[in-house]
């Protein structure tokens, strides 16, 4: 993971991308009290015989029925990780390494972080970011702020990953 000496100031809520994924627009919310960000899924599926997870990320929580549907993506353990939750219960949680960017440049921000798969049905932000991508993006949290880095837009998958590429670059200023 690269990181850069000077700070970037992010919001409590901030847009995010999983590009390798085909998965932007997504709402995080920032929690510098959690280890390891996550992501709302559904219908995990693990595949013993060739060490891949299958699942479904849920784009729309008032309609969860809406997702794209991740298939046979490489997993490091079968076992899973120990998470304590908010409410302070312990829980398994299946762990996958994926690209993350957050804000409008799609590139701007990225890193290689784990991401757990949970199912946050009740909870506001379909991703929660951690420690790990607020330090490996050597971020510093304005909470008083939401999406600094920029504007929130209509969740997209790679079906549109061409217009919305274009759209963000040619939309964002330097940062």
């Amino acid at each position: 993971m690269q990181q850069t000496s000077e700070k970037v100031v992010i919001g409590r809520r901030e847009i995010i991308h999983f590009p390798d994924l085909g998965i932007f627009n997504m709402v995080g919310k920032v929690d510098s009290g959690a280890k390891t960000s996550c992501v709302d899924t559904c219908n995990v599926k693990i595949n013993i015989d060739s060490q891949t997870i299958s699942f479904d990320i849920i784009l729309d929580r008032k309609d969860r029925t809406k997702v794209k549907s991740i298939t046979d993506l490489p997993i490091k353990s079968l076992d899973g990780r120990k998470v304590k939750s908010s409410t302070g219960h312990l829980q398994s949680r299946y762990v996958i390494t994926t690209k993350v960017c957050v804000g409008d440049k799609v590139h701007g921000h990225e890193q290689t972080v784990e991401l757990t798969l949970v199912e946050r049905e009740s909870l506001e932000c379909p991703v929660l970011i951690g420690r790990n991508l607020i330090i490996a993006s050597n971020f510093l949290i304005d909470c008083s702020v939401k999406y600094k880095l920029g504007t929130r837009k209509k969740i997209r998958t790679d079906d549109n990953i061409k217009q919305i590429t274009s759209e963000i670059t040619s939309n964002t200023p330097n940062l």
